[in-house]
């Protein structure tokens, strides 16, 4: 049903359907972050992109969180 509405350009809010999502490899719930950029599952090991309003499920496209090193941005004085 939302491969429909997809692939026929309709703008999708995603944080609408969050409750239904699920990580392909874990089966566990997703979670947007703030920016709605990404679906991280629930243990935060894995993301995966949203690109022009659509989650990327491919697992070419995961993001496993365990290999990604976070800079914390300096502050700016």
């Amino acid at each position: 049903m939302l491969s429909r509405w997809f692939k026929r350009g309709h703008k999708v809010d995603i944080s609408q359907y969050i409750h239904i999502l699920q990580c392909p490899v874990t089966k566990e719930p997703l979670h947007l972050n703030p920016e709605k950029t990404i679906l991280i599952n629930e243990s935060n090991t894995i993301a995966y992109p949203i690109n022009d309003d659509v989650p990327d499920f491919w697992p070419e496209s995961a993001i496993d969180l365990g290999k990604v090193n976070f800079v914390k941005k300096a502050d700016q004085n």
